[in-house]
């Protein structure tokens, strides 16, 4: 078996929603950047949501004042609802504990 210097697996992970009485998912991928030696994480997360009307989206959520908010960079090109930024938001920091 090889040795492994870096395991960057775990870092993401999926949550289910029912809505309408389906099953809906999001995952949630920390976002990374080409740096130096390694890979740099930048603290947002990037979001893959199977959405109830919208079908698949992808937006960024980053924290600001204690909170996961969808970035400002992608809240004028999608309009998330509040209730599932509020569930995405319980999901990253219930993950993070």
């Amino acid at each position: 078996m090889t040795h492994l210097e870096r395991d960057y697996s775990c870092a993401s992970f999926t949550r289910t929603f029912e809505r309408d009485n389906s099953i809906f998912f999001a995952s949630f991928i920390p976002e990374a950047e080409e740096g130096e030696f390694e890979l740099h994480f930048t603290g947002r997360y990037i979001v893959l949501m199977l959405h109830p009307t919208k079908g698949t989206i992808q937006f960024h959520m980053e924290k600001k004042a204690d909170r996961w908010r969808v970035s400002s960079t992608d809240r004028w090109t999608l309009h998330v609802e509040q209730d599932l930024i509020d569930w995405c938001n319980h999901a990253i920091q219930h993950q993070q504990l």
